[in-house]
């Protein structure tokens, strides 16, 4: 291709390119004419900026003097692609979370009912009103306050729904099994509180509390009410519906040497948690018994002293308690390992039962620190005496039963006031007809009570509550007793909810 032809060739690219660019300029209303004009104007330009040189080496070149006006390219501002983001709706519920029960699934018989409750997240939702329904009103029903009934046997879904736009909902599985007649419970999956413990020590009942709880996390919590002066914790355990209406108080081995009741009542509690959905008293299910009363158990209450009876000094890891309670044993106990063994009292020597504020400075005891017998400088002196008391405060329990060793005895008579009296004889008989143990002494006048957990609880704060000896050889009772002091009161707890739930 000869140079010359090239140079065509260039010169009418350029002029389409300009002509491009002038279509893209033009106005809309005038398209038509202006296209014509354009195309006009363009085909002059090019045959006037062709040079020829036919007899030489040429080069093509544009004109230095343009004879059109350039035409500059249309600005257009760049777009910027935006996504349109819905609003954001503030105070909308993000969770609604299990509180009681804490799984989303659970048993109920035909005719139990029990109440759903459930924590509605975030705190500063605007709207945290829950809307209830069943999946099938014929297996189950639910009120619009969360309350679900078993009406034949079979399963439901219930479901809890956020009434705001959130959409977030709950669902709960309920499984509605046949009522059961009677009293019942099963001991098969009762393995966990060894019963053959001669020595139940507070490692061993920390160590179950720990096993149980992870073996049934929805029915119970436990924590720690304070500290001894040793640094072990007095631990609370809560079993059922902590908004019942109701609540009971169950603690054992407030004096050192009775810790087979720290054993009983861990056994109590294991025994309501393996039948928690199956066991019954008197035909009334254990979960519906501890839906309308909760159960707090203490179910060691003195662990300091527990480890002096248990170990000696070695039990003791301060070294001031240690070396004070070994010159108590050398001036009061002749040396002899036997005063430890004995061992009533908390790690200062000091009897916590009777170390309550009634009738303290009335009530005559030794006036020096021991292993047993002293109330202690004054009243609620002690650590584990301030605990108790406060755990009364706060739970303002309707019934209190109290685990102590020996006698096969029931300490029910406080000098209570006389129709708070026939309540508690209608308690004792409940108890008795379950573990056979007679009555023991009878107070007769307020004044002869005296700085004791029971008197205090049940005279001065007015409460119906027992006080039980399990066993009969001296303590620390042994170990050989504990299935019989076991049938004994194996049904106690739930017949004394029970009785909670009819009287009080």
């Amino acid at each position: 291709m000869s140079k010359k032809l090239i140079s065509l060739f260039m010169v009418v690219i350029m002029a389409l390119s300009v002509f491009s660019c002038g279509l893209m300029s033009v106005n809309a209303e005038d398209t038509e004419d202006t296209t014509t004009s354009q195309v006009e104007d363009t085909t002059t330009i090019q045959s006037e900026e062709i040079t020829t040189q036919e007899d030489e080496e040429t080069t093509t070149e544009l004109s230095s003097e343009p004879a059109f006006e350039p035409v500059s390219e249309p600005t257009t501002e760049p777009v910027t692609e935006t996504t349109t983001k819905p609003p954001v709706q503030v105070g909308l519920v993000k969770q609604i979370k299990a509180l009681y029960p804490s799984t989303v699934s659970f048993s109920l018989a035909v005719k139990q009912t029990r109440k759903i409750t459930v924590s509605v997240l975030p705190a500063d939702a605007k709207n945290k009103s829950i809307k209830w329904s069943t999946s099938n009103a014929k297996v189950a029903t639910v009120s619009q306050s969360g309350v679900v009934q078993g009406v034949s046997v079979g399963k439901a879904q219930i479901t809890a729904t956020a009434a705001d736009s959130s959409g977030k909902r709950l669902v709960f599985t309920v499984n509605i099994v046949a009522r059961r007649k009677g009293t019942y419970f099963s001991a098969a999956d009762m393995k966990t509180v060894n019963v053959w413990d001669a020595k139940y020590c507070y490692k061993d009942m920390k160590s179950d509390l720990e096993k149980l709880k992870a073996k049934y996390p929805e029915l119970f919590t436990y924590s720690s009410m304070g500290k001894t002066y040793d640094n072990r914790n007095i631990y609370e355990v809560v079993v059922g519906n902590k908004d019942a209406k109701k609540h009971m108080i169950v603690q054992a081995t407030m004096h050192a040497r009775e810790y087979i009741n720290s054993l009983l009542v861990m056994r109590q509690l294991e025994c309501i948690c393996a039948n928690y959905y199956t066991g019954t008293y008197n035909g009334m299910y254990y979960s519906e018994i501890f839906d309308k009363v909760c159960l707090h158990i203490v179910p060691m209450v003195n662990p300091d002293g527990v480890a002096i009876s248990q170990y000696g000094l070695n039990g003791i890891s301060n070294a001031k308690l240690r070396n004070n309670a070994k010159k108590l044993c050398k001036k009061y106990g002749k040396g002899k390992k036997t005063y430890y063994t004995r061992w009533k009292a908390n790690a200062r020597g000091v009897d916590l039962n009777r170390n309550y504020p009634l009738n303290f400075k009335k009530k005559k005891t030794i006036n020096h620190y021991n292993n047993e017998m002293y109330k202690g400088p004054y009243a609620a002196s002690e650590k584990e005496t301030v605990i108790m008391m406060n755990q009364i405060k706060r739970v303002k329990p309707k019934v209190v039963l109290s685990y102590h060793s020996t006698g096969s005895i029931i300490y029910r008579d406080f000098s209570q006031p006389k129709a708070l009296a026939k309540k508690n004889n209608q308690l004792f008989s409940v108890v008795h007809k379950l573990t056979g143990y007679r009555a023991a002494r009878s107070s007769g006048s307020g004044l002869k009570v005296g700085p004791c957990y029971g008197d205090w609880v049940g005279y001065a704060n007015k409460i119906p509550t027992l006080t039980i000896e399990t066993g009969k050889s001296a303590a620390p009772v042994n170990i050989k007793e504990f299935p019989t002091i076991w049938n004994q009161n194996k049904n106690v707890i739930p017949a004394a909810a029970l009785w909670a739930i009819n009287n009080m």
